[in-house]
């Protein structure tokens, strides 16, 4: 029942008028997540009706049993979605729907990219769900009642979306908020029993109050049954979860017949806070290598999905066959009483990395170098200094300090090698200029006749890279080029060679292609190349 004469219309604000536009026109391509919000608050109303019954037992008067239920009347082309929760009074109505005061919609519209798939998403995160029921309804009807109230006191507001809504007092048996939505012809899809179950699984299913409908069976058309699990197992202890659990529910969500290979399952508390659940698959993919398919993990709030594809938590991963498996721990177990540090290189890829011209006097020493090979290792090992009182080190940065794994003649021996190129490489540096901050003499390489080295506070060649390839402007850092005194080539070279300059850079670029760097200039180092190779064929060498 309602009183006309109670009936008032009011307009939206300004920027709640533009969403209602916005939902109307534009967000069409996901229509199906106005459920999942309706739901939500439902579910939110409910949980607040309980904490405030913690001190006040009155508010349950009407009923404990907690739940959330989901009707359709495909005459009316209607569906209604009610929660029995704490409800709302007139004021809260108006508060809650009519402005923008707590919803979030100015930013929510700030926010807006033009693509509409994201843009659906972006929903849920401002706070703005209960609008998204325009995406589908050409009239929007609320009734509602706040816990503890008299039944004369409730609520009914009504909208078409165009700017105004109604409201008037109405009497109203239970506590509670009642949504109908009426379809607009196009949105018809939606009077289907199976189609909202649906929306409910990918949605809402782990929801922890029971989310019903009216039940299928002929004999039991009249009953309600729940239609969700109910039951988020991120949200519990994981020592109160078993194996077998892990794996039923992986098992759900994937429709994998094999068990994952690892489960990672963590809770991180502080200024955010938040639950991690990850499992590996024992196999990649079908569709792995498809360019057009992603396979980001899944996002929930609140228990309930917000996004499948969140492909800025995690990147797409690579599959290589040779790639290393280990652990901090693993190594450090492994090490020699002597090593003063964890060495490591970083690169674009494994086959780079396990190549590189670095590895060659810790090969020669037996000494372990970890390979690392995914963009964000760089990251890590920028803020991961050390590992128990081991420092990380990496084997392409700065003046490498093998003194451990050598001995006082080995020493010796380089310090005079040092001194004897002094003149080479002043002469190298020279004919480079501002290609390079120095060239020096190596202690790291035994096969190759010279490498790049990072200074010790620079940015590394392949963060560079990165940072580049992410359209990231990076610091300028001039590499520096080492040469390796013991090989064939560079003994044949002195500072007054006819053919110093070509092969300096020569030297050069064959260092800079030796750890996945482009040349700025590949047609010179060719014709550089050829040059030299016709000049030795025609020496007779």
């Amino acid at each position: 029942m309602s009183d006309p004469s109670n009936t008032t219309t009011h307009s939206f604000q300004t920027e709640v008028k533009q969403l209602l536009q916005l939902m109307i026109h534009s967000l069409y391509s996901n229509k199906e997540v106005f459920l999942r919000e309706l739901i939500s608050n439902g579910s939110d109303a409910c949980d607040r009706l309980r904490f405030a019954a913690l001190t006040d037992s009155g508010l349950m008067d009407d009923g404990e049993n907690l739940c959330i239920q989901v009707s359709v009347d495909k005459t009316a082309k209607t569906v209604t979605i009610r929660d029995n929760g704490i409800g709302m009074s007139q004021d809260e109505v108006i508060d809650n729907i009519g402005t923008i005061a707590r919803s979030g919609t100015k930013k929510f519209l700030q926010s807006i990219s033009g693509d509409a798939k994201n843009d659906a998403n972006l929903i849920g995160q401002f706070g703005v769900g209960f609008y998204s029921a325009f995406l589908v309804a050409h009239r929007v009807e609320l009734t509602t009642r706040r816990a503890g109230t008299a039944a004369i006191e409730g609520v009914r507001w009504t909208s078409d979306g165009e700017g105004e809504y109604t409201i008037e007092t109405a009497e109203v048996s239970d506590r509670g908020t009642m949504i109908t939505l009426h379809l607009r012809d196009d949105d018809r899809e939606f009077l289907e029993d199976y189609r909202l179950r649906g929306i409910i699984s990918r949605y809402s299913d782990h929801i922890s109050l029971p989310i019903q409908m009216k039940s299928t069976d002929e004999e039991k058309k009249d009953e309600w049954e729940a239609v969700n699990s109910g039951s988020a197992l991120w949200s519990r202890a994981k020592s109160d979860i078993t194996e077998e659990e892990y794996t039923r529910f992986y098992q759900t969500l994937t429709y994998d017949n094999d068990a994952p290979i690892a489960t990672l399952h963590n809770r991180v508390e502080g200024t955010l806070e938040y639950t991690s659940l990850f499992f590996i698959p024992k196999k990649a993919p079908f569709d792995l290598w498809d360019r057009d398919q992603r396979h980001g993990i899944n996002l929930y709030v609140r228990r309930i999905f917000i996004m499948d594809d969140s492909k800025y938590l995690m990147p797409s991963y690579r599959s290589e066959g040779a790639e290393q498996k280990e652990s901090l721990a693993g190594y450090f177990k492994r090490m020699p009483m002597k090593q003063k540090a964890i060495y490591y290189i970083t690169a674009d890829s494994h086959s780079a990395a396990s190549t590189s011209p670095h590895l060659e006097i810790f090969r020669k020493n037996n000494v372990e170098v970890l390979l690392l090979s995914d963009p964000v290792d760089e990251w890590l090992v920028s803020s991961l200094n050390q590992y128990k009182d081991k420092p990380l080190k990496s084997v392409s940065k700065g003046a490498l300090d093998l003194d451990e794994f050598a001995s006082d003649e080995d020493k010796k021996a380089n310090e005079d090698k040092a001194k004897g190129l002094t003149g080479l490489t002043e002469k190298m540096q020279t004919l480079l200029g501002e290609k390079v901050k120095s060239v020096r003499v190596s202690h790291r390489l035994t096969d190759s006749p010279a490498c790049l080295v990072a200074d010790e506070n620079d940015l590394g060649g392949n963060l560079e890279r990165i940072l580049q390839a992410m359209g990231q402007s990076a610091p300028e850092a001039k590499p520096i080029l080492e040469i390796n005194p013991d090989h064939p080539l560079i003994r044949q070279l002195e500072p007054s060679h006819a053919q110093l300059e070509e092969w300096t850079r020569v030297l050069f670029d064959q260092a800079a292609l030796s750890e996945g760097a482009p040349l700025p200039e590949p047609a010179a180092y060719v014709q550089r190349v050829n040059q030299l190779l016709t000049k030795a064929a025609l020496s007779g060498l």
